[in-house]
């Protein structure tokens, strides 16, 4: 499925075309129905269980025994059975509700690891969209330098008809233009390279990545963080985290679940069965009926079952031992996952907060360049400057606006894996 034509990109549609493209979505979407429908009181235990059956017996024998009375008659017999059997549990130590509760922890931790999965796939979303942003500004910027250079050759050559330039002056000029030429081309192939790769991100075919067309402004907005604010905020909202602490709930309810086990079980059992059976004698005795002889047998059973568990090995108590012990990996798993998460916010918000400055000063180099290079024109055009100072001017200032772009693009993504490390990506 391609992109519209001609229609404007934002970064919250490039996200939902991703996340409605992306198969670790699709899966992540998947796992999580799955919890949905397992989370049920049937999946618990907690109805009784009603089977239906419906059986068929067919014999045949021949009797050769002196001392039966139907000695030398061949037996024929058919029959069948219906059945109802119900087994319910009335009380297993709580394991039915404990099971059910497990259920919804299982159906919460589908969901964090699918939010989790959406985080991801936005964030590489997002990266690949203000890189494509940063590629496009920049080729504007050199299709700009190329008309400039372009305007000066015409400039030029108007002077030498006066004799007011030489051969040499035009052949810098051209020199000049050719070298804005191959670095428009380069930059070009490097714009169509972001495309491809955030329509690749987005899910796309390769054909669909000339469709995308991006805003033309781009906003240079880069906000202040704090690292007790974003701590604070990740401690609730980080997806790793999150998923961590279901699981530990999740151990809680295996320790009760094991615990439950101990406890005797009551269970109710009932049936009803009406049988069927019908049997033909031939004998070589005139008195033995060869004729159908059957009858029917209505039979029924209510049971209430009592078990408990006195010995097996130790068994239960080791697997109860073993759940408090997976509780307490889940714990420790907690303690080192916010220890890493401090540790990484303060790595990646002290080298946020580098790139902000080296932006601020970039920018402030950017506006100095600008100002020198409206005077180097002013005094190009006035023949009080030669082009070869003129031509160096040009150069730092399309090196202060590279400078500018590298940093801004920088910082934009760093702020992307603060935004995720926070689990603030997808508010």
């Amino acid at each position: 499925m391609g992109l519209e034509a001609q229609q404007v990109l934002s970064l919250e549609d490039a996200i939902q075309k991703a996340l409605e493209q992306s198969y670790t979505a699709k899966i992540a979407a998947t796992n999580q129905k799955i919890a949905e429908v397992q989370n049920h009181w049937g999946e618990a235990g907690r109805y009784p269980q009603i089977t239906a059956s419906l059986s068929n017996a067919n014999s045949y024998s021949n009797v050769q025994n002196p001392t039966s009375f139907l000695n030398g008659a061949q037996l024929l017999g058919t029959g069948g059975t219906a059945a109802v059997d119900l087994q319910w549990a009335l009380y297993q130590g709580g394991r039915i509700r404990l099971t059910k509760d497990r259920l919804g922890l299982q159906e919460e931790l589908a969901k964090s690891e699918a939010n989790r999965s959406l985080e991801n796939i936005s964030q590489q979303v997002a990266k690949a969209y203000f890189n494509a942003q940063i590629q496009q500004e920049r080729l504007k910027s050199q299709q700009e330098l190329l008309a400039l250079s372009q305007d000066k050759i015409s400039y030029i050559e108007a002077r030498r008809e006066y004799g007011q330039a030489t051969e040499f002056d035009l052949l810098q000029i051209r020199d000049a233009y050719l070298n804005d030429s191959i670095q428009w081309m380069l930059q070009r192939t490097t714009f169509e390279n972001a495309q491809q790769n955030l329509a690749l991100a987005m899910g796309q075919d390769w054909a669909s990545a000339k469709e995308i067309v991006l805003p033309t402004e781009l906003s240079y907005e880069l906000p202040t963080y704090t690292f007790d604010s974003l701590l604070e905020v990740a401690l609730q909202s980080n997806r790793e985290i999150a998923s961590e602490r279901i699981r530990q709930q999740t151990s809680a309810i295996d320790i009760s679940i094991q615990e439950a086990a101990l406890l005797p079980t009551v269970s109710l059992g009932a049936n009803i069965s009406e049988q069927l059976n019908l049997t033909q004698i031939n004998g070589k005795q005139p008195q033995i009926s060869d004729d159908w002889q059957g009858g029917t047998t209505l039979s029924g059973a209510l049971n209430i079952n009592l078990s408990y568990n006195i010995y097996n090995g130790g068994k239960q108590r080791r697997a109860i031992e073993l759940a408090k012990l997976r509780q307490e990996i889940s714990r420790l798993s907690i303690l080192q996952l916010e220890q890493q998460l401090g540790q990484n916010l303060k790595t990646v918000l002290a080298l946020y907060e580098n790139q902000r400055q080296t932006y601020a000063l970039s920018q402030q180099l950017l506006a100095n360049s600008s100002r020198n290079l409206e005077i180097a024109s002013e005094r190009f055009k006035a023949n009080t400057l030669n082009f070869f100072d003129y031509r160096t001017i040009q150069i730092n200032y399309i090196n202060a606006y590279n400078n500018v772009q590298n940093a801004f693009l920088s910082a934009k993504q760093t702020e992307f894996d603060l935004l995720l490390l926070s689990g603030q990506l997808l508010r």
